[in-house]
């Protein structure tokens, strides 16, 4: 019998938001070369999950502009939760 997790769509975001989860920290060019997908593309995903605060893109000083999974709090995941019950 298929699990449930095996029929459950996985899109680019999703794989986005699980390669960060992994490794807390990864660089814009090593997650684009991962999800095979342009800096560009990848860099308008990150805005819109760092919009939301999932996610942040930081622009260190010296090196390449990093992706860093933020801390989601209890209470962040509870309003998630009513939002998504009214609907």
């Amino acid at each position: 019998m298929t699990e449930l997790k095996d029929m459950l769509i996985e899109t680019p975001v999703d794989k986005l938001i699980t390669l960060v989860k992994e490794r807390k920290k990864i660089t814009l060019s090593e997650a684009a070369s991962i999800l095979k997908v342009t800096e560009t593309q990848l860099e308008e995903w990150v805005r819109i999950l760092e919009e939301h605060g999932y996610i942040e893109l930081r622009y260190p000083t010296i090196g390449e502009p990093e992706i860093i999974l933020k801390e989601i709090t209890e209470e962040k995941i509870s309003k998630k939760e009513s939002e998504l019950k009214k609907k």
